[in-house]
């Protein structure tokens, strides 16, 4: 199908479609000279047939004619056999091309036989059917059969029934050699040798052309039903022999309703390349090659000016496509005007692409080195607010004023790692954010006043990216849920104390975050209700993210858990803000 769908293929089905009516006029009329051609094949081998024939058609007739003649003479004489062998015998010496001649008898017995013999044929099976049935018959048989004197050599038997007043008394028959009726060979003239077997009415051989079984093979047709070609008119046809050969036939009549002729030769085919091919072309055929070579000849010349100039350029295209390199000028001579204009066409245009993403690529570096740099001063800015108030910490003694400011240099520092960490980022427009919530985590305990020593820490961040507009909420979130779990945090009963980290992904782009931790004997306000400022904060976060903050409180532990979904990256690289902000300050709070 692949094929169809190229220009090659379109042209090749379009030559087909436009050739074809051509093909099928072709093909008709080699069909009809191929039929004319046969019919003269068969017309000359049924005129070859019946000039091989005359001799045997002229001595059967002579032969019929002779029995014919006889009749009336030896009817008077049946009862007197002396007078009815002197008168066969002086017919058989005039003829001079009979052996012999005589009556057979219905009770089988041969009398009045020019010889003189008298014969006994009623033990032979032969006898039966002819006498059942009388009608002039033709039969070849040995010369030894029913005892008859000529050494074995074949002889054919001319009979003709004898009727006299409607009873029929035996037959006048005529006996001759076999070898006095052979065939003349036909002429070069003629298209070459033929095959020739002599048959009854009822398909019955009585010679061939050399009396060899192979012989009749070659002339007898595999379907030997001949009684309805047998008639007084020469037939013609072709089919294939008893071997499987395809040869032409044709009948001809030597006696009208008794003996015919079989002539045969190998049917040749209407076209043959025999002269300038070591074989031969059948006419059917020859269109349909010529068919064939005409789509290929035309394919091959739609290939060399115009496919192959195509393939050129879709090779140039991809490789531009690939690793942005022109492919070397040269002149291309056998290119025609319109492929050496679309070439010129696409290098022109192939340099200005290059030109223009240069220019961008400059552009792009230009711009992430001031977004870095701004990401880097707002980063000094915020840390020095941290180091500011840190200051003012030191000088309140209010423990209520010094947990605000604390409480407060935490969300700077926090805004101050993400700055951070989007200048240390290699792309601006996504952040690790594994990386940035550890980092939280760790400042936070170290900010906090909290060491490794005083609570279990456990973190498990799935390595996921995010864009900057989800990344800055959800590290404001871990810092504001991380400062509630170290504030209302304390030792359960058995003594153990810990807060738990989790950033997992679920299924497809579904992300949740959870931070847990164990409860003190102490109650707290806002730690199940979110009704403090921290509380206010994290919901707040939470719907910038596009999720709901979930709050789950036990005896023993208090769980806090986010599940969003994560930005595409497409629709991030397409959003201006990806790049150039950090996040947006939540709305309330704006």
């Amino acid at each position: 199908m692949w094929f169809w769908r190229t220009i090659g293929g379109r042209i090749v089905l379009f030559l087909m479609l436009a050739l074809t009516p051509v093909g099928l006029i072709a093909v008709i009329q080699t069909r009809e000279v191929g039929e004319q051609f046969r019919q003269q094949a068969e017309a000359a081998l049924a005129a070859t047939t019946a000039e091989a024939v005359q001799r045997e058609r002229r001595l059967i007739q002579q032969a019929f004619g002779a029995t014919e003649a006889l009749d009336p003479a030896v009817k008077p004489l049946l009862d007197d056999p002396a007078r009815c062998s002197a008168l066969f015998r002086d017919y058989v010496k005039a003829a001079r091309v009979f052996l012999e001649a005589g009556v057979l008898s219905p009770d089988g017995h041969v009398s009045c036989l020019s010889t003189g013999e008298t014969r006994d044929w009623s033990s032979s099976g032969a006898i039966g059917p002819l006498m059942q049935d009388p009608k002039p018959n033709v039969d070849v048989r040995s010369g030894d059969l029913f005892g008859s004197p000529f050494g074995g050599r074949p002889v054919i038997s001319i009979r003709r029934p004898i009727m006299v007043d409607g009873v029929f008394r035996g037959y006048i028959f005529i006996s001759m050699a076999h070898a006095s009726v052979l065939w003349d060979e036909p002429g070069p003239e003629s298209g070459g040798p033929i095959s020739l077997v002599t048959v009854t009415a009822t398909g019955d051989v009585l010679m061939t052309a050399n009396g060899e079984d192979e012989t009749l093979l070659d002339a007898m047709p595999a379907d030997a039903r001949l009684t309805g070609l047998y008639g007084a008119r020469t037939q013609t046809f072709t089919t294939r022999n008893a071997q499987g050969q395809l040869r032409n036939f044709a009948v001809v009549a030597i006696l009208p309703g008794t003996v015919y002729a079989i002539g045969s030769r190998a049917a040749r085919p209407y076209f043959s390349a025999n002269a300038f091919l070591p074989f031969t072309i059948p006419a059917p055929v020859f269109p349909v090659m010529m068919w064939l070579i005409s789509l290929g000849v035309a394919y091959a010349a739609v290939h060399r000016f115009a496919i192959r100039h195509v393939r050129k350029l879709q090779r140039a295209m991809q490789r531009f496509e690939l690793d942005r390199r022109l492919p070397p000028h040269r002149r291309r001579k056998d290119m025609p005007a319109e492929f050496g204009a679309i070439f010129e066409t696409f290098e022109h245009m192939a340099e200005t692409v290059i030109y223009d993403e240069a220019k961008m690529e400059d552009a792009m570096r230009e711009k992430n080195v001031l977004l870095r740099e701004v990401h880097h001063r707002v980063k000094n800015n915020l840390q020095l607010i941290s180091s500011i108030m840190n200051m003012q910490i030191r000088q309140i003694r209010s423990r209520e004023g010094r947990a605000a400011l604390v409480q407060l240099q935490e969300r700077v520092l926090g805004l101050a790692a993400i700055h951070r960490n989007l200048y240390q980022s290699e792309n601006l427009a996504r952040v690790n954010a594994d990386v940035l919530l550890g980092e939280m985590i760790r400042q936070i305990m170290v900010v906090g006043g909290n060491g490794p020593n005083d609570m279990a820490i456990d973190t498990a961040f799935a390595p996921v990216t995010l864009d900057p507009d989800q990344a800055v909420p959800l590290s404001l979130l871990a810092v504001e849920a991380m400062t509630n779990a170290l504030k209302y945090g304390g030792r359960t009963e058995a003594g153990a104390e810990w807060i738990k980290v989790r950033l997992v992904r679920r299924d497809g782009e579904t992300l949740e975050f959870s931070v847990e931790n164990t409860l003190g004997s102490e109650p707290v306000e806002d730690t199940a209700t979110g009704s403090g400022l921290g509380g206010n904060l994290i919901d707040a976060f939470a719907a910038q993210l596009g999720g709901r903050a979930e709050r789950c409180q036990t005896e023993e532990s208090f769980r806090l858990t986010v599940v969003f979904e994560r930005n595409p990256e497409e629709e991030c690289a397409e959003s201006p803000s990806c790049a150039l902000a950090p996040g947006h300050p939540p709305e309330d709070l704006a």
